[in-house]
């Protein structure tokens, strides 16, 4: 017991006359930084956004004839290149060309006809200027006969332009420079009055619709159109891009409009770039083909 009370005795006097422990400052360590001088500059903020080209113009070539295809330019195939006016498709004429003659010469009868009209009512004005008393009727005086052999002589007329019109639509030719997308008529089919004979699109310049987000519109200029007013020529600057053959190639166009609503899914604003003549050689650039999923940057 006595052990246990001399252990008691000198646990209590060092807890009583302990050394306070030792409090030590904790060190901040400063983060390491770069200080540069702020100077105002001009930033060019550039929109992204992506779209397919599409032709500026597609038609169908409509036969206002019917007739059997005599021939077809050579050009006429599936990716063929034609220029402005050119001849496509020839279709058979030679009906055609029987009505011409046909309406000749019922326009020549017509105005036989009223020659001998116009003679004969000279002849009874004559008669009754020399015999006649008080007012002549129309009749005598040859008057309805006359207009009838007029309107004879306007109907050939009539005739005739027609029969002339239906012999230059055998002729198939094309309304501007562009490339053939599908043929569907050949040497010896015969094609009738309305049938569509192939489709075309130009190649001046191609399109590709751009959708915006509104937030977007802040950062660049687009070319907006009002009533009575005229819309601006250039629009900003618009950098086209894809990948074909393992390379990234780019063309350089212009936003010339904008669409006249904003998508009612999708709450975007539709830019239209334009790029002229997307067909045409530039080093080994390829062609800015009508399908092309491509990627924008308007400047």
């Amino acid at each position: 017991m006595g052990i246990l009370a001399v252990g008691a005795l000198l646990t209590g006097l060092m807890i009583k006359f302990r050394r306070p422990p030792e409090v030590t400052p904790p060190e901040v360590s400063l983060p390491l930084v770069r200080v540069a001088p702020l100077a105002p500059t001009n930033h060019q903020f550039v929109v992204r956004s992506q779209g397919t080209v599409a032709p500026r113009t597609e038609i169908d070539l409509v036969a206002e004839v019917a007739g059997r295809v005599l021939r077809v330019a050579p050009s006429f195939r599936t990716g063929g290149f034609f220029e402005a006016g050119e001849l496509l498709v020839q279709i058979d004429p030679t009906d055609y060309e029987l009505a011409v003659t046909r309406a000749r010469a019922t326009l020549a009868q017509a105005r036989t006809a009223l020659d001998r009209e116009e003679a004969e009512a000279r002849v009874a004005r004559e008669e009754w200027e020399r015999w006649g008393q008080g007012e002549p009727s129309p009749l005598l005086l040859r008057e309805p006969q006359l207009a009838q052999a007029r309107a004879a002589v306007e109907s050939a007329k009539a005739g005739l332009s027609i029969a002339e019109r239906d012999l230059e639509r055998c002729r198939i030719t094309a309304p501007f420079a562009g490339r053939v997308r599908a043929q569907r008529a050949d040497v010896g089919q015969f094609v009738n009055r309305g049938q569509v004979v192939g489709r075309i699109y130009a190649v001046d310049y191609a399109e590709v619709r751009l959708p915006l987000p509104l937030e977007d519109l802040a950062y660049v200029e687009l070319p907006v159109a009002y009533e009575r007013e005229e819309t601006p020529d250039q629009g900003p600057a618009v950098t086209l891009s894809a990948r074909l053959g393992g390379r990234t190639w780019e063309w350089q166009g212009r936003i010339v409009r904008t669409e006249g609503e904003i998508d009612a899914r999708t709450r975007m604003l539709h830019a239209v770039a334009r790029v002229d003549h997307p067909y045409g050689r530039s080093g080994e650039r390829p062609p800015l083909a009508v399908g092309l999923f491509v990627q924008a940057a308007i400047e």
